[in-house]
């Protein structure tokens, strides 16, 4: 794992994500791995920008909220202006039913999978404050299987394959 800290009100910019993302991309080399996965800010600000470009694919996690759903539609539109194919997977898609259904019509629309929904759960929380990752912390919970499953759909997208 490669990362950046920054300090209280210390500004990320796209510098940093582009530096992070060279250390990770020599040292993936030096280890012979195929494959980086980047995690983006939210939005489509410099971080993003410098999060998407040279990508081989994106996923768009999206949360079924007003922001959640504007902010998919400018990802999406940032994505299609550096020709980087695009997933989405919806999180806590059972809070909002109906923007759910919105963001599966955007992506249908744009010809885009949807990998994934992801249900709500508070053992997302549990686990973080144990410095876990879902799977690790519940393997057998909805959510955790849910993730496995979209681990493996993203794997079956061509863009993905392809790297």
């Amino acid at each position: 794992m490669v990362h950046a800290r920054l300090g209280i009100a210390e500004e990320n910019s796209g510098k940093l994500v582009t530096l992070v993302r060279k250390e990770a991309r020599q040292l993936a080399e030096a280890r012979g791995i195929d494959l980086i996965i980047t995690d983006g800010p939210p939005g489509v600000g410099c971080p993003v920008i410098a999060s998407v470009g040279g990508a081989t694919s994106v996923l768009i996690v999206a949360e079924p909220t007003v922001s959640g759903i504007h902010d998919m539609a400018r990802a999406i539109e940032l994505c299609r202006h550096f020709k980087v194919p695009v997933m989405v997977c919806i999180n806590k898609y059972d809070l909002n039913p109906q923007n759910s259904a919105k963001i599966e019509t955007m992506a249908r629309e744009g010809e885009l999978p949807v990998v994934g929904r992801v249900p709500f759960d508070p053992a997302f929380t549990r686990a973080m404050v144990q410095g876990r990752t879902l799977v690790e912390f519940d393997a057998k919970g909805d959510a955790a299987k849910q993730l496995k499953t979209i681990w493996q759909a993203i794997l079956q997208v061509p863009a993905m394959t392809a790297a």
